[in-house]
């Protein structure tokens, strides 16, 4: 279970199956003032994760407010910005590459 991400008015959602064949889904809502429900604006295809069902913790999932959310997959070792155009309905991604320039987690600071 990966816990959607809220920001302003915006929902993300991961969203897969217990039929590891079934591809998974990045899908985003929008709140809308006038129904008083979310909307459903985009939604990307992740692919399938047949090989991750048995890893606890599977997915890093966070909130990078009005750049969207970032998602990684568990021993890919990719990290993708994700982010929802509500007015076209297109969802973009970009990877992110991770700079461990300081060496913070190591200690070692050069």
């Amino acid at each position: 279970m990966v816990q959607p991400r809220f920001w302003k008015k915006m929902a993300y959602f991961y969203l897969s199956s217990h039929d590891d064949s079934i591809v998974a889904k990045l899908v985003a809502y929008q709140w809308n003032d006038l129904t008083l429900e979310f909307e459903k604006k985009c939604s990307e295809d992740i692919g399938a994760e047949s090989s991750l069902q048995a890893l606890y913790h599977k997915f890093s999932f966070v909130s990078v407010g009005d750049d969207g959310v970032i998602l990684s997959q568990a021993n890919t070792g990719t990290f993708k910005v994700y982010k929802c155009d509500p007015s076209t309905g297109n969802m973009s991604n970009a990877a992110v590459t991770i700079s461990h320039a300081s060496g913070a987690e190591t200690g070692d600071q050069g």
